[in-house]
C-alpha cells in the first residue's frame, strides 16, 4: 500500500499517510489521531546494538512540537478543512518500549517523564498517557555502568509488584503542584543549556516553577528571578 501526498506529490509508504488516505477515500473523518512517544526505543533481540544513554534520554524532549507540526500538516495534506477539529492525542510515552533496563526504573526516567509532559503542554496535543501503571519486570535490556540507576531489573510499569513505587511514580505526584486544570503555562528562560524550567500562573493569581537539572555532575540552580508582565 502507498499514499500519494495530494500536495507535494510524494509517494509514501508509513502508516499515518496511508491511514489518513483510506479514511478519505472512504469518507471517514476521526476524531483524533494517536501518537505513541518511545525515544530509546531497543530491539528486544538485541539490547546491545542500541544501548540507553541518559543524556540522548533527557534531550530527547524537544521533538513535540515538531511532532504536533508533523502531525498536523499531514491532516491537512490528506483530509484538508474537514481534518480541522481532529485532536491530537499521545497515549503511550516512556523512554524505551523494547528490552527494559535499569534506566527505565531509575530517577532519569522520572526526569525525563517531567520534562516530556511539560513540552508537550506547550502544543497542541490534548492529552497524554504513561505507558503504564502496571507492565512486568524485565531483565533483559540494558544494565551498563555509564546508565544511572541501581535497581537490577527493568520496567516500564509506574509500579512493580503490589506496591513497589518507581521514580515515576513520584514525578506524577509532584506534578500535581504544577500544572491543573485553569492554569496558564508561561514561558520562563535559563541561561544554562542542561537547565530546563517551566512555569504556570494559577488561577489565583499564583505561581508555579517546575527546573529539571539534566547536568549529571553538577548542581546548577543558583537563583530564580521573576520579572512578570501583564498585557
Amino acid at each position: 500500500h502507498f499514499a500519494v501526498n495530494p500536495r507535494t506529490g510524494t509517494t509514501n509508504y508509513g502508516w499515518t499517510p496511508i491511514l489518513l488516505s483510506t479514511l478519505k477515500s472512504l469518507g471517514v473523518t476521526p476524531d483524533f489521531l494517536i501518537h505513541h512517544v518511545y525515544p530509546e526505543w531497543t530491539d528486544a533481540n538485541n539490547p546491545a546494538a542500541s544501548p540507553d544513554n541518559d543524556q540522548s534520554l533527557l534531550a530527547s524532549t524537544g521533538n513535540w512540537a515538531g511532532d504536533a507540526g508533523n502531525l498536523r500538516q499531514q491532516i491537512t495534506d490528506y483530509l484538508g478543512s474537514a481534518g480541522t477539529n481532529i485532536e491530537l492525542l499521545c497515549t503511550e510515552n516512556n523512554s524505551d518500549s523494547g528490552a527494559q533496563g535499569k534506566q527505565s526504573t531509575s530517577i532519569v526516567n522520572g526526569l525525563y517523564l517531567a520534562d516530556s509532559l511539560a513540552q508537550l503542554m506547550k502544543t497542541e496535543f490534548n492529552g497524554f498517557v504513561w505507558w503504564d501503571l502496571r507492565n512486568s519486570t524485565d531483565t533483559s535490556g540494558y544494565f551498563g555502568p555509564n546508565v544511572y540507576g541501581w535497581r537490577t531489573y527493568g520496567d516500564l510499569g509506574v509500579i512493580n509488584g503490589p506496591n513497589k513505587r518507581h521514580p515515576v511514580f513520584y514525578t506524577f505526584k509532584l506534578l500535581q503542584f504544577f500544572a491543573r486544570p485553569g492554569d496558564t503555562l508561561l514561558n520562563p528562560s535559563t541561561d544554562y543549556l542542561l537547565l530546563t524550567t517551566y512555569a504556570t500562573r494559577k488561577a489565583d493569581g499564583s505561581l508555579a516553577v517546575l527546573v529539571i537539572n539534566k547536568d549529571r555532575k553538577s548542581t546548577r540552580l543558583n537563583s530564580i528571578h521573576l520579572g512578570i508582565s501583564y498585557a
